[in-house]
């Protein structure tokens, strides 16, 4: 299968010809590696780091970016010090652009259609929402845990998990009964077409870990619609909210959860006002046109040297 993709990728290569592949894992990595050295054109090859991890510095892809890396794009300044620390990586040969949505879908004059009917949620309800594959690796539980507690002060607080995994009973549901929240916590499953209305009927969304994609796109979603957010000190999420400004950051543990949700709740101005920061910091940071503009301009860059 290996040989047979990379075959079929260096006959794609030629046959247009490419000036540059761009690879967005180590395995497409490697097969645009081998492309490449039997193809008739030479393009350049630019790894693009969005995980959550950043990119390893394991011997494989050591390998891959010492030897075979001609520019690299990340999203976050934490991925651009790791591919400086563990690649010999030019500084100039690195790009770092804002992760982007597009604004268009996202914007949140768009009409919506409220989801508390639907959900069985009462009118005066304040609703704290997570976006995740609900895997404990998530920290899932410290939300839980946290919410148990805002619950006791604010009886009218809900909380809505939109996701799934096949962890969900040890992630979700049996912490929820311990703690004695599982009649206050909703969990509609994974939704495509009511997706952006379900968003839209959050007050605070909660965001405690990127998944895979260390870009953190269900939290840029949620800016993007103008809502409150809050965010664990995890990964890229720091450089995503101004902390005070269009989002409040807190360390990953149950007391810093539970003090930001009781913040909030208690605090409808400070909601309208981090729910605008949200939306300014969307509109200047995260839209795909510019993203696209900005990788074109590096791309053309690297072609010129």
């Amino acid at each position: 299968k290996m040989l047979k993709d990379i075959k079929l990728l260096r006959r794609l290569i030629d046959d247009l010809p490419a000036d540059i592949v761009s690879a967005h894992s180590s395995h497409d990595h490697l097969l645009a590696v081998r492309a490449i050295k039997g193809s008739l054109s030479k393009p350049l090859l630019v790894r693009t780091d969005h995980s959550r991890n950043f990119i390893s510095g394991g011997i494989g892809n050591r390998y891959l970016m010492n030897k075979h890396t001609d520019g690299v794009v990340t999203f976050s300044k934490m991925g651009a010090s790791s591919i400086l620390e563990n690649f010999n990586i030019p500084k100039d040969r690195i790009k770092l652009v804002d992760p982007a949505l597009n604004l268009e879908k996202w914007n949140p004059k768009n009409p919506t259609v409220n989801m508390r009917l639907r959900f069985n949620i009462p009118d005066d309800a304040i609703i704290i929402g997570m976006v995740a594959r609900f895997q404990k690796y998530r920290k899932t539980d410290v939300a839980i845990s946290a919410f148990s507690q805002v619950a006791k002060k604010f009886p009218n607080a809900r909380l809505l998990l939109i996701g799934r995994s096949s962890q969900m009973e040890e992630s979700v549901f049996k912490p929820a009964r311990k703690l004695g929240v599982e009649d206050k916590i909703i969990t509609p499953g994974y939704l495509t077409d009511d997706y952006i209305d379900t968003l839209k009927s959050i007050d605070i969304f909660l965001f405690m870990m990127p998944g895979s994609d260390g870009t953190a796109r269900a939290l840029r979603e949620a800016m993007a619609l103008g809502l409150p957010v809050a965010g664990a000190r995890e990964g890229m999420i720091p450089e995503i909210i101004q902390n005070g400004v269009s989002g409040l950051v807190m360390e990953p543990n149950r007391v810093a959860v539970e003090a930001v949700l009781t913040k909030f709740l208690g605090d409808g101005e400070l909601r309208a006002k981090l729910g605008r920061g949200a939306s300014e910091r969307a509109l200047s940071h995260f839209d795909v046109k510019v993203q696209a503009e900005r990788i074109e301009e590096f791309f053309r860059s690297l072609l010129l040297r």
